[in-house]
């Protein structure tokens, strides 16, 4: 007989970039609110952030799956950050900005972005997101938009 799946869960504090493990009971859905994790959890700053296979898996294959997503969590930053074409920052969330009928982000609704430095135009365009900004990346990416206003359909 097969051994029954087992999955490990990772949770991701994007903040702190501390990540936690939790082993999911047998009833348990990977990646749904279960007993390790709830929308206490999430209001407090955690996500989840990957579920694999437990079955064999050892407490230093753990960390190092746990390194691995600290990694991919601090590449994706500071490539954003190396990328200034497009940015938007806008109380606190990174958008990039597309050519209006370009961009698919937000089901290629319009938006008014209305930039802190008053001597530039507000601009009319499509959005994609990619997240809340991590206070550690925060003094790299401040806002640089006051306002998006979504302008419907194009």
């Amino acid at each position: 007989m097969r051994e029954p799946l087992s999955y490990l869960e990772l949770h991701m504090h994007d903040d702190t970039c501390q990540v936690r493990a939790y082993m999911l009971g047998e009833d348990d859905q990977p990646l749904r609110f279960h007993a390790g994790f709830s929308q206490q959890d999430i209001d407090a700053g955690w996500k989840q952030v990957m579920a694999t296979d437990a079955r064999g898996l050892t407490a230093a294959d753990i960390e190092q799956e746990k390194a691995k997503v600290i990694e991919f969590h601090r590449r994706y930053w500071k490539e954003l950050a190396a990328r200034n074409e497009g940015r938007v920052i806008c109380n606190g969330i990174h958008y990039t900005m597309h050519e209006l009928g370009k961009g698919i982000g937000f089901g290629g609704q319009a938006f008014l972005v209305r930039w802190l430095d008053a001597d530039k135009s507000p601009t009319r365009c499509n959005l994609s997101y990619q997240g809340r900004v991590p206070a550690w990346m925060r003094s790299v990416l401040p806002d640089n938009a006051v306002s998006i206003q979504d302008k419907g359909r194009h």
